[in-house]
Formats: structure tokens, C-alpha cells, sequence
């Protein structure tokens, strides 16, 4: 939703409702991809199979035997894919943010559920791999360098994926697609591929190529499609469900955070992977207020948060107020909890395991742009969000009916009233049904 500007008059808020019908209206403004692509890049994509062949020196002569780029004999058909007793190994790539890998979670929930005795594989990032490391559906992960342009992945990964001889390749990453035509290539040189995209040139790589609709649907629609092009007869999202996979000890983690601060921990419980137990407690309902995150412009400046807790907490003085961000930025938490200098305002510093357990039994979130957007809309917590992209409003809102998006751009932040109003609201909504 587009909130308003310190000073200047309040801009219209964007509701779900909102987004449907104005993503239509921009997407006719988008400009086609090819035209965007400067001309140098696209003669680097015209030569993308040299580069690929010159990749493949760096690796022992075992693992580059029988790469055919533009043809395997081996591979996989899509034929096979009709009879789901064919699938035993599925490789998904997965290596960018940890949002992405939330949001991606029904397919792998419908993958493992609805294909009998798959092992499913993911080739992740270093951000991601402690997530993902949590989930029971997933067998075992590689680490690319997700700060590299290129493949960059250890010559033993390599070998090791290439020797699972993956039935099937699912690329549901959406930007740097060569990257992964690369590494569908060397490591999965037999398996039907599948990939998000719009470019021609990656057809001669992937077998199947799910075009990405810019602004027209959630980022998560387009990876249920590449289920539903896979597997036409045989995949139903229309009850996909999301899932947050935490290890019991993070579990046990989250829940003495909670007693210790004598908070009151009532998730919606189905949201987690695995089921566990633990006894209600009395104390104080909390909001999280997310203030930062690694990337610089994803942040809600100290004074404007300062400001926010000190006007809920005149109105709501007996919740809790718990102030979280980037690990790598703690001072700045810890800095904003010493100003805002009152009893029920604490820094909120767990794992991130932890952590989304503790944002499932929130009242309310405040926050950019980050993951933990995506782990409160989950659990039906409401949310107050600052998006600093505007596309990504239409293609990464929270997957859930109780949120509010402001468009924080280069011309100011929302006022701190407008977010503390719109949180109220939600606050109020909370009480009166409890």
C-alpha cells in the first residue's frame, strides 16, 4: 500500500484489493525485456554456450563427460513426468533470499506429499541453508556463492550432484537465469529442466521455460505454475499451504525467550513443519517491530521508530514492544531500545529458526520489506509493512488478507502517526476478537 510522506498530503494506502487492480494498469506500462538489455549483454547471451564450454575446463574431465548443451541424448522427456512413479530425485534451485525459499514452500510440500518416495535436493545459498537445513522434506543442500555472477560452486558439489542423476530440475529462481542454465548444465546433464523466464536463449538450455508475468501475479504463482505445466492432470494448488520448518531445539529456543520475558506464545500451530507441544502461559501480548535488514535501504529510521512505540505505547502500555533487525547491525537495535528508555521495550536478538517462531505468536509486525514478512503472513499475523521497491509490492505482498504496504521511496518515509494509526487498527481488530 502507498502510505504518505512526512508533511506532505497522505498518498492512498494499497490494500490486496488495491494491488489486483492496479497491477494491470502497470503492467501495460512495462517495457519488453529485450528491449531493456543493453547491447553488449546480449551478445554475451548470444555466446552463452562458449562461455559455458570454457566454465567446463575448470572441471575434472568426469564431470563435464556427455554435457551437451544444446542436446542430450539421455535426458529426460516430458512424457515420463506424466507417470510420477518415474521421479525419484527432483533438484530445485533455491539460492537467493530466505523470503524466496518461504515462499516456495507449497511446492515442495506438494512435491514430497503427492510423488511417492521422492528425494528432493536443493542447490541453496548461504543465507538460506539454515533454513532450509530445518526441513524434513529436504534431503540434502549445496552452497553456491550467491554474491558471485557466476556459477561458483565447489568442484566436489559438482561431482556430487551430477552422481544423484537427477529425474527432474526445477530453476525457481527469477533473476540471473544464466547462472542457472550454467549450473543445470554441468550438474544435471540427464534431468528435464524447468525454469522461470522470457528469454529466448534459455529454451536452448531448458526444456521447459514458464514465462515470467512482471506486475500480473505473485511471485509465488509463478512457481505453483511450473507445477502445473510439469504435471497438467495431476497438480491442484488451489490448496497449496505454506509451511515454516523449524528444528525442535529452535523451537525450545523461541519458547524460553518467551517465558523468560513473560510473553504470551499463541501461534497458529499448523503453520510449523512439525507439530510440537507447549503449555500457555500467562503475560503480555507483543508487537515486533522489524527496524533494518541487510540490505541498507530496507530500514525504518531510529528516530521514526522511536516515535512509533512511544504513540502505541501510550495507547497500548501492557504489550510488549520488541525491537529486532539484521544481527550484523545489533547496535543500532540496542541504541534504539536505550532511547526509547521504557520497561516493556526489549531488543529481540535469536537465531532466525528462533526468531520466526517468536514472529508467529506476534500480535502485530512491523516491517520492510524482509522475510519475516513472509513468515508473519503465514501465521495470520498482521502486519504493517514499508516496500522500497514498488514492483514488489504487486509481486512479493504478504500471502495473507490482514496487512497494510506504505511505498517508502526516494521522496520520504510514512509518517510514524500513519503507521502507529494503521497498526491501532489492527490492534483493534485483535482485542475485540480475543
Amino acid at each position: 500500500m502507498i502510505g504518505a510522506q512526512d508533511n506532505k498530503t497522505p498518498k492512498r494506502k494499497i490494500t490486496i484489493e488495491d494491488i489486483n487492480k492496479l497491477r494491470f494498469l502497470e503492467a501495460e506500462k512495462m517495457i519488453p525485456d529485450d528491449h531493456k538489455i543493453p547491447f553488449i549483454k546480449r551478445i554475451f547471451y548470444k555466446y552463452l554456450s562458449l562461455r559455458l564450454y570454457k566454465y567446463s575446463n575448470i572441471f575434472n574431465s568426469k564431470i563435464i563427460k556427455n554435457i551437451r548443451i544444446f542436446n542430450n541424448s539421455n535426458k529426460k522427456q516430458v512424457s515420463e513426468l506424466n507417470n510420477l512413479n518415474n521421479i525419484r530425485r527432483v533438484l530445485v534451485f533455491r539460492y537467493d533470499a530466505i523470503g524466496d525459499y518461504f515462499v516456495t514452500t507449497p511446492v515442495l510440500r506438494w512435491l514430497k506429499e503427492n510423488i511417492p518416495n521422492i528425494i528432493i535436493d536443493i542447490v541453496t545459498s548461504n543465507r538460506n541453508n539454515a533454513i532450509i537445513s530445518q526441513d524434513i522434506f529436504i534431503n540434502k543442500t549445496f552452497i553456491v556463492d550467491e554474491k558471485s555472477n557466476y556459477a561458483k560452486i565447489s568442484r566436489d558439489s559438482i561431482k556430487k550432484i551430477k552422481k544423484n542423476k537427477y529425474d527432474l530440475l526445477l530453476s525457481l529462481v527469477v533473476n540471473r537465469t544464466t547462472r542457472a542454465a550454467e549450473l543445470a548444465t554441468l550438474a544435471a546433464p540427464e534431468a528435464y529442466k524447468v525454469a522461470i523466464g522470457n528469454r529466448e536463449i534459455y529454451k536452448q538450455i531448458f526444456d521447459l521455460l514458464v514465462p515470467r508475468q512482471h506486475w500480473i501475479s505473485h511471485a509465488s504463482v509463478q512457481f505453483y505454475e511450473t507445477l502445473l505445466k510439469c504435471f497438467p492432470n495431476k497438480c491442484d494448488i488451489s490448496n497449496l499451504e505454506p509451511y515454516i520448518p523449524v528444528g525442535e531445539k529452535y523451537f525450545k529456543e523461541a519458547m524460553k525467550f518467551a517465558q523468560d520475558n513473560n510473553l504470551i506464545f499463541n501461534p497458529k500451530l499448523d503453520v510449523f513443519q512439525e507439530k510440537y507441544n507447549f503449555e500457555k502461559s500467562d503475560g503480555y501480548k507483543y508487537i515486533i517491530i522489524n527496524i533494518n535488514s541487510s540490505i541498507e535501504q530496507r530500514a525504518i529510521p531510529a528516530e521514526k521508530v522511536i516515535e512509533i512505540v512511544k504513540i502505541l505505547k501510550e495507547k497500548y502500555p501492557n504489550y510488549v514492544y520488541l525491537i529486532t533487525g539484521d544481527p550484523k547491525k545489533k547496535h543500532i537495535i540496542q541504541k534504539v531500545v536505550s532511547d526509547i528508555n521504557i520497561e516493556n521495550c526489549k531488543s529481540l536478538m535469536l537465531s532466525f529458526n528462533a526468531f520466526s517462531v517468536i514472529v508467529a505468536g506476534a500480535s502485530l509486525l512491523i516491517s520492510p520489506d524482509t522475510a519475516t514478512i513472509h513468515v508473519a503472513a503465514f501465521a495470520e499475523v498482521p502486519i504493517v509493512a514499508l516496500y522500497f521497491v514498488y514492483y514488489a509490492i504487486f509481486e512479493w505482498y504478504p500471502l495473507s488478507k490482514n496487512f497494510t504496504i506504505f511505498h517508502a521511496d526516494e521522496s520520504g518515509y510514512p509518517g510514524a502517526d500513519l503507521i502507529a494509526e494503521e497498526a491501532s487498527r489492527y490492534l483493534e481488530l485483535n482485542l475485540a476478537s480475543s
